[in-house]
């Protein structure tokens, strides 16, 4: 109601486009979301951030490539955008293409070395290749990276 309103007296407002449509995908409503994002893109094409949530609700959608192509266009607007690249990740692994996503996974924590659901989620992906010592070696990270999680969760992955 509030971006709503927000935007009822500034219209050209992308960012409370952008923050509407994020709102909107908590609820579930993937295509005013969409709406929303598309919207902000219209009124700002280099915003990164609506590129990303718009690669996200693609991805929830299942349109796979569609989002991976957002998701680059998102990285080419600001090359050290992590969640980008996460979120990037996610598609490819969805998608079965688990070396990629473990490169994804690999850029983004390059750029945010202390980015545990990057770790966690490149250790379902090597897990998922069979690669298990090296996913072991990755869910350490990401458990050093966890206050207060145990190992006992990593026992119940395997």
């Amino acid at each position: 109601e509030a971006l709503n309103k927000a935007l009822l007296l500034k219209p050209d407002y992308a960012d409370a486009y952008n923050n509407r449509g994020s709102t909107l995908q908590g609820l579930g409503k993937l295509e005013d979301a969409m709406e929303s994002f598309n919207r902000a893109l219209l009124l700002n094409p280099d915003y990164a951030q609506a590129d990303n949530n718009l690669g996200a609700i693609l991805k929830d959608q299942g349109k796979w490539e569609e989002s991976i192509v957002a998701y680059n266009k998102s990285i080419s607007l600001k090359p050290d955008y992590a969640n980008a690249y996460y979120n990037m990740g996610n598609a490819l692994q969805d998608q079965g293409k688990l070396d990629e996503a473990i490169d994804a996974y690999n850029k983004a924590i390059s750029l945010k070395p202390d980015y545990a659901k990057a770790y966690y989620n490149m250790g379902n992906a090597l897990k998922g290749q069979n690669k298990l010592d090296a996913a072991v070696e990755v869910y350490k990270k990401y458990i050093l990276l966890q206050t207060g999680f145990n190992m006992f969760v990593i026992v119940i992955c395997w």
